[in-house]
């Protein structure tokens, strides 16, 4: 009885040893944004990937969504995108951060850039995968500055004059 005892604390332990040092030694990597993918405003035609690093971090270091993006005059339920046309979405993507994966990159968040406004819709995606969150709770809208928009743009292969925010 105690032998079992003993082999069972033993093997507890080596799980725990084992789930605390067996890591990723990249997950550095897998915690940021890989590729960004654009799709057309129906949002499942891709007609672009950016895997540019330069272009990614830049997408990155813009905070989209953080309290310093978000705008005091902008309709937190998104009413100032009623009768709006969406133009595209861009979509954030990672590395799975499982060890163990199908290899899939793993959408972060999203942003759709409507037509006409500064105004852009940003869709977070649940971080626990086994918890249904309703998109309402998930779903943010915010003022983007010109220069971001235009970016935006630029990941679209579109112009601003085309994109009618002028």
């Amino acid at each position: 009885m105690k032998i079992s005892k003993t082999i069972l604390l033993l093997a507890m332990l080596g799980i725990a040893a084992c789930l605390g040092g067996c890591r990723n030694f990249e997950e550095k990597e897998t915690l940021h944004t890989a590729r960004l993918e654009v799709y057309e405003e129906d949002g499942t035609t891709l007609i672009n990937t950016v895997e540019d690093e330069e272009a990614v971090a830049r997408f990155e270091a813009g905070g989209w969504g953080q309290e310093a993006g978000i705008s005091s005059d902008v309709d937190p339920t998104g009413k100032d995108l009623e009768g709006r046309e969406p133009l595209f979405t861009i979509a954030a993507m990672k590395e799975p951060a499982a060890l163990i994966n199908n290899g899939e990159m793993e959408k972060t968040f999203t942003i759709t850039v409507y037509e006409g406004t500064d105004v852009v819709k940003m869709v977070v995606m649940p971080q626990i995968k086994n918890i249904a969150l309703s998109e309402e709770f998930l779903t943010f809208y915010f003022e983007v500055p010109e220069e971001d928009m235009e970016f935006f743009l630029s990941l679209a292969g579109k112009c601003i004059e085309d994109s009618g925010l002028l």
